[in-house]
């Protein structure tokens, strides 16, 4: 009975939907053991384990996918609505100086 605990980090990059963050959750070497499905219709995420695989949520994982933090054992249904924009709020700021630089005699904005 091989009881080790495989983690996965979500690689850094830009994920804009929850599909997107759920394809780099799945282990290849998992496939069958563990699923994760994103129903479009009701916004929910459903992660099954099969045997004595666990899928374990902490903080920040578990907000993107509406769920609490806990242990998947069986069947497990998200809470509450999926959507990373509502995790992480994303701000746009935009400004057209930056350093003022001398060009010639004259101060001016980059």
């Amino acid at each position: 009975m091989d009881m080790s605990v495989i983690t996965r980090k979500i690689t850094p990059g830009s994920y804009e939907t929850v599909p997107d963050i759920l394809k780099v959750m799945v282990l290849p070497s998992h496939e069958g053991k563990t699923s994760f499905k994103f129903n479009a219709n009701s916004k929910r995420v459903k992660i099954k384990t099969e045997k004595k695989s666990k899928v374990v949520l902490e903080e920040g994982p578990s907000d993107l996918l509406a769920f609490f933090p806990y242990v998947v054992e069986g069947v497990a249904e998200s809470s509450f609505v999926a959507d990373p924009q509502a995790v992480f709020p994303v701000f746009y700021v935009y400004s057209d100086t930056f350093q003022p630089v001398v060009v010639g005699h004259v101060e001016a904005p980059l």
